[in-house]
């Protein structure tokens, strides 16, 4: 009915569209220092245009950010993991509407949006340039506005010709913001100068521009991808994070003096109308119409292209799920029916005959949040089916490997009687999927609607062949004689014990669940462990006595941490340098004074090597307090650290007191170096925690024959301890090791930080390794520094389980069976609106507990195998071999 854009009936429309993105500039920083930008505030105070703030959404990175405004939509939390410099999947943009589009920046950002298009053209730098611990950062931004300025300048004929056509888009992603914001703080000097870097050369853009075009049909947008908290980090959704500055000027936009505030997803519909072209596909933003400065008719044009843009996606979602549904049982969004829409669509019409614009275009802005609504309706249309079918398929899995676990079944059993659905089993089966497929269900939706029929009948099936169940009868008739003999009381006993093992059961769940959220409560449960000696003592051993109180101090040491704010918000070079140093001194100490090692050179190099490592902590500060950098020898120093700390254990002695401690002093290298704060102090207070716990698994034996055994011997008391019966029921002391085991890790992943401090990490913790800004190289030293505490408590574990598969492997079960109960507990506290911020954490609570199990099963398997591992007795055995 309506040609959306036709330009020759507007009233100045602009040619092209210029952007200038400061990454990482946050809003209180820009109007904070008014005098730092005084060309760009110089619009804000005459009313040239129009400004405010943009409100950006977690994750708050910059690929992310960049998405949302030039393609509408926000990126989907998983897509952060699939990489940070190339887009997960293809999406339409401005760029992809505009007829020619030019892009100079960072080589991280602007190729993302040139990729297979011919009309995009990209001049990025090298990523070498992207040291956020050079003297200043705000090179970066000075080589984008060059690179402009020659491109004007010296343009050919036909670039000319070119640059002179209308729905042109010129980008400038500015990162030197962001970089020494990264190095230095955003309160530090380098900042700060470099907004009045940025203000300068937008100025002298903008006098090129005008310069070039001498018609005034360019329009100008300057704003953020994200801001940046106080200590230098990003991805949260903190006010400094997500609020972002915006200042919009020229042809095309209505000045005013008034401040705005606009979601960061409606930049992209206000380049679209600002060019003249349709909005991106995907992009689910809200054109700002009050920024816009045009006549009637073409404000309605943008405004209905917008609402159709987002009607479009809400009628394809709609049938797609109609699709899927029985006749009589799809449910229509009662705000948005059929009738509804036809009925919005006919006063629409209504309005533009009547030649009544303004009010046809206030219809569409008005009617496009209900579009967005039943967007989502539609999207969460299956999610109570699904989600119980979920629900049900961990509750049946969880009672399948408790039944397998504790049942013994009998000789007859067959793999085929076990595995293989019962005849009412298989019956559902098929009706089930009759519903699913008549509906054009996915394949992948109809197995998860299955998979809960089919684990209970496996389940039922172990239990109907255990032997417990075949002397079911016989154990019936022995309980009812039982129960004839006792006293209501010692009824009431029994029933209350049962009471009382799932109370404690779902309590301790309870307590792991919210220390995701409430990291202080850890330190409730270390409390709880420091009495955990004392409440079996036994008198017999009062050797232990010492050991009971060593353990306890360190548990009160342990709670203190949980109730510190966060590792990065605050760093202290003197908590980093100290530690080191202390474990030196405690390194020479315990090779002279206990007398137990048989290789005393290994402590030597050991101490050394760790007050080499305070020296190149405190030679970086020095050289990066100084406007140096990173000095290159204590890069070297810091990667070496790394092969450093898995090899040299290596040529540890067998003594397993002795190889822990060379474990533990060997990963603390790596991970002093990459410390910010009191990480490194709470590190070696667990791992004094960690060997208290050791010599309580060995309690039968007495001070010196503990530091003394090596891993030989205690195979062979493992050994002859051991009881290889996996089927039977749970002992109270492997709920305790499991229960303990939880703490420890949690305590190791919240000890010193959360899910939101990971995700917004300090990149100064890198000082020592890098200074220029490389995302994967970043991440992984990130994942590094977070496994060497795990790697700790894996080690530790691996010592009981040494020689015991049967005691690993029923611990593996019930470890399983925690993670998998706290994993359908954050099920159900899943996320898909309110902050980006809350989506993301419940998430990452939910994955986190699924992958528990198998990143724990892995970490002690792996210890396992490399705890006993030592290159001097493979030596000695083969020259025992060879003699």
């Amino acid at each position: 009915m309506f040609n959306c854009f036709n330009k020759k009936k507007l009233s100045r429309c602009p040619h092209n569209v210029f952007l200038n993105f400061s990454d990482g500039l946050r809003s209180e920083s820009f109007y904070k220092y008014p005098e730092k930008s005084p060309f760009l505030h110089d619009i804000i105070r005459n009313g040239k245009g129009r400004w405010g703030v943009s409100v950006s959404h977690v994750p708050t990175e910059s690929r992310p950010g960049h998405v949302s405004m030039f393609a509408g939509f926000y990126e989907d939390v998983s897509a952060i993991a699939r990489g940070w410099k190339k887009n997960p999947v293809a999406f339409d943009s401005v760029f992809n509407r505009s007829r020619e589009a030019w892009g100079w920046g960072s080589p991280d950002i602007v190729p993302m949006f040139a990729m297979e298009l011919e009309h995009v053209h990209a001049d990025v730098y090298s990523s070498e340039l992207e040291d956020f611990l050079s003297a200043n950062a705000s090179h970066l931004d000075e080589w984008v506005f060059e690179k402009v300025e020659a491109f004007f300048s010296n343009s050919v004929a036909p670039a000319v010709e070119r640059l002179r056509a209308d729905r042109i888009v010129f980008f400038l992603h500015l990162l030197g913001l962001d970089t020494n914001g990264h190095g230095y703080k955003p309160t530090s000097d380098q900042y700060i100068n470099n907004i009045a870097v940025v203000d300068r050369g937008v100025k002298r853009t903008v006098e090129v521009f005008n310069s070039f075009y001498e018609d005034n049909r360019t329009a100008y947008i300057f704003t953020a991808d994200h801001g940046m908290t106080d200590w230098g980090s990003h991805g949260a959704g903190t006010d400094a994070e997500i609020l972002v500055p915006f200042v919009v000027w020229g042809s095309g936009i209505k000045s005013s003096f008034a401040k705005e505030q606009i979601d960061q997803v409606d930049i992209a519909p206000l380049i679209s109308a600002l060019l003249g072209v349709a909005m991106p596909m995907n992009s689910v933003g809200i054109l700002p119409l009050s920024l816009l400065r045009a006549n009637p008719k073409y404000q309605f044009q943008s405004s209905y292209s917008n609402f159709k843009q987002i009607l479009q996606q809400f009628k394809a979602k709609r049938e797609e799920k109609k699709m899927r549904s029985l006749p009589l049982m799809f449910k229509e969004y009662p705000q948005l029916t059929p009738e509804i829409l036809k009925s919005v669509e006919r006063e629409i019409f209504r309005l533009v005959e009547l030649r009544r614009y303004e009010a046809a275009a206030n219809v569409c802005l008005d009617w496009m949040p209900k579009v967005r609504s039943g967007l989502l309706y539609f999207h969460r249309y299956e999610r109570f089916f699904f989600g119980c079918a979920i629900a049900a398929s961990f509750v049946s899995w969880i009672l399948l490997i408790y039944t397998f676990t504790t049942r013994r079944l009998a000789a007859s059993a067959r793999d085929s009687e076990l595995f293989f659905p019962s005849r009412i089993a298989v019956y559902l089966v098929i009706f089930t999927l009759i519903v699913l497929l008549m509906r054009r269900t996915p394949l992948m939706s109809c197995v998860y609607a299955i998979l809960p029929v089919y684990l209970s009948s496996v389940t039922y099936n172990i239990y109907c062949h255990s032997l417990e169940s075949q002397k079911f009868p016989q154990l019936a008739r022995e309980m009812l004689e039982k129960c004839r003999c006792m006293t209501n009381w010692e009824i009431a006993s029994i029933i209350w014990k049962k009471i009382t093992v799932a109370f404690l059961f779902c309590m301790f769940l309870a307590i792991f669940v919210t220390i995701f959220t409430h990291r202080s409560l850890l330190s409730l449960m270390v409390c709880s462990a420091a009495i955990m000696p004392w409440y079996e003592a036994d008198e017999s051993r009062h050797f232990l006595s010492r050991w009971k109180r060593l353990w306890s101090c360190c548990c009160l040491l342990l709670v203190v941490f949980p109730q510190l704010p966060p590792v990065g918000t605050s760093p202290s070079f003197i908590l980093v340098i100290f530690p080191p140093l202390l474990v030196s001194l405690f390194l020479y100490w315990w090779s002279r004074t206990l007398h137990i090692s048989s290789l005393p050179k290994i402590y030597d190099i050991l101490s050394i090597v760790h007050l080499m490592s305070a020296f190149c902590i405190l030679y970086t500060e020095y050289s990066i307090s100084i406007g140096r950098g990173s000095p290159f020898i204590s890069r070297l120093l810091s990667w070496l650290s790394i092969p450093f700390a898995f090899v040299l254990p290596l040529f540890a002695p067998s003594v397993v007191s002795e190889r822990l401690v060379i474990w533990f002093s060997s990963l603390f290298v790596p991970y002093s170096l990459l410390s910010l704060s009191y990480e490194s102090i709470f590190l070696l207070f667990l791992y004094l925690f960690l060997l208290v716990y050791v010599r309580f698994e060995f309690d039968y034996l007495a001070d010196d024959a503990f530091l003394h055994l090596n891993f030989e011997n205690a195979r062979h008391t493992a050994c002859s301890a051991a009881n290889d019966d996996v089927k039977r029921p749970f002992r109270r002391a492997e709920w305790k090791r499991v229960v303990l085991m939880v703490i420890l890790f949690e305590l190791a992943f919240f000890g010193t930080g959360n899910i939101a401090s990971i995700n917004s990490f300090n990149p100064t913790f890198l000082r020592c390794f890098i200074s220029v800004f490389s995302p994967f190289v970043m991440t992984a030293l990130l994942l590094f520094k977070i496994s060497i505490p795990f790697l700790a408590v894996a080690l530790t574990f691996a010592i009981p389980f040494h020689g015991r598969a049967s005691r690993f492997m029923r611990n593996s079960i019930l470890l399983l069976i925690i993670s998998d109960s706290m994993a359908l507990v954050f099920f159900f506290r899943l996320k898909d609106e309110g902050s980006w911020l809350d989506i993301g954490t419940t998430i990452s609570h939910y994955v986190i507990s699924l992958l528990m199990t198998a990143i724990v099963f892995c970490l002690v398997y792996v210890s396992k195998m490399l705890l006993p591992l030592s290159i001097c007795d493979f030596f000695r055995k083969q020259k025992n071999h060879f003699i």
